[in-house]
Order: C-alpha cells, then sequence, then structure tokens
C-alpha cells in the first residue's frame, strides 16, 4: 500500500474509531432529516389540496429532499479547508516539509479518509431510500 493508501486508511479508521456511536448518530441523524421532510411536506400538501406545487408533485419533492440529505453528507466539508492555515500557524508544517512525501498529495489522502465513510453512508442510506420508499418511477425535469 502506497503511503497516500495508508494515510487515507488511517483517517478512514479514526473517523470511524468509535463504530457504534459513528453508525448510530449517523442513522439516527439520518431518520430525523428524513422524518422532518416527510412530515413537513406531507403537511403542506394535505393543507394545500393540491397535487403539485410549483410543477413538483409529492414524490418528486420526497426525491429532492432525499437526495439533498444524502449528497449533503458526501459534499459538507469536514474541517479540511482550514487544514493548511492551522499547519502553518501551530508550527506543523515543518513536519511535512522534512517528510518524503507532498504535502498536497498527502492532506488529500487525508480528506479522502475522512470522507470514505460519507460515501459509505451515502451508497447506504441510498439503496435503503430506494428499496424502503416508493420513488417515482420517472422524474421530470423542466424549467417552470
Amino acid at each position: 500500500m502506497s503511503m497516500f493508501g495508508a494515510a487515507a486508511a488511517i483517517e478512514a479508521r479514526a473517523r470511524m474509531n468509535y463504530r457504534v456511536d459513528f453508525w448510530v448518530s449517523s442513522l439516527l441523524g439520518f431518520v430525523v432529516e428524513v422524518a422532518v421532510v416527510w412530515i413537513l411536506w406531507t403537511a403542506i400538501f394535505a393543507e394545500s389540496k393540491a397535487v403539485r406545487i410549483v410543477g413538483f408533485d409529492a414524490s418528486n419533492i420526497y426525491l429532492y429532499y432525499f437526495l439533498v440529505i444524502l449528497f449533503a453528507k458526501v459534499t459538507q466539508g469536514d474541517r479540511s479547508a482550514n487544514d493548511t492555515a492551522e499547519d502553518i500557524y501551530q508550527g506543523r508544517m515543518n513536519k511535512y516539509i522534512l517528510m518524503p512525501v507532498r504535502y498536497l498529495g498527502f492532506k488529500y489522502a487525508q480528506y479522502l479518509g475522512r470522507m470514505a465513510p460519507a460515501f459509505i453512508q451515502f451508497v447506504l442510506f441510498g439503496i435503503a431510500l430506494a428499496t424502503v420508499l416508493r420513488m417515482p418511477a420517472s422524474v421530470d425535469i423542466s424549467a417552470a
């Protein structure tokens, strides 16, 4: 395994160090987010008695928000934006200058390792949503 692969693996293991806590908090957070979206939009459609709101029916709105929740897990940063500035401020940059490795490549490998659990959650929660909920057979995307 290369140094970059080892750095990514170490970061992934550090992120999932307390596996039960990690998965329980992730699952509960996901269930709460889905429940809030489901309850909110079910109430909005029931109260308005409309079949479509701004060109979207209920199943399309649910699908949109569920995809937003899934993609947010992957795209939201994990404190990596400030890593370089923090390394400079704390004086840790010397460690990377002395290592026989490129700083940006090493930091990117660490970032990928931190994001690996998010990718796993994305796939698992996406499969769970697709199998548990009745998703629309097709989604029409048009300018409204």
